[in-house]
């Protein structure tokens, strides 16, 4: 019986032999899943209650969100006290880091940056 020979998947066309790129294996993040996905990140590492998200940015390696939260509550509440913080998250959607823009009583009139 004559050795079998042993069998292999090279090609030789080198497009065919590549991996396919990486873009293929990642799964497109929605809009809506970023969002509530920072929101459960976010309320785990503060201790305030999230008032929402006022804006979203896609940006080369990931997302910029602006949420505010209460941290304060007043009767009435338009008088709670509210901060405003810029929250960076990767291309997967995981918290990079944060920090405080402002605080503001919720009854004050915003800015408008432009943006």
């Amino acid at each position: 019986m004559a050795p079998s020979k042993p069998t292999s998947s090279y090609t030789s066309d080198p497009e065919k032999s590549l991996p396919p790129p990486a873009s293929q294996y990642e799964t497109k993040l929605r809009l809506i899943d970023v969002i509530e996905s920072a929101k459960l990140q976010f309320s785990s590492i503060v201790s305030f209650p999230i008032d929402g998200v006022t804006k979203i940015k896609k940006v080369e390696d990931g997302w910029e969100l602006l949420i505010t939260l209460i941290e304060l509550t007043r009767i009435p509440s338009s008088s709670d006290v509210l901060a405003e913080y810029a929250v960076s998250l990767d291309g997967a959607g995981e918290i990079v880091g944060y920090k405080q823009v402002q605080r503001f009583l919720r009854n004050q009139v915003g800015t408008d940056d432009g943006e």
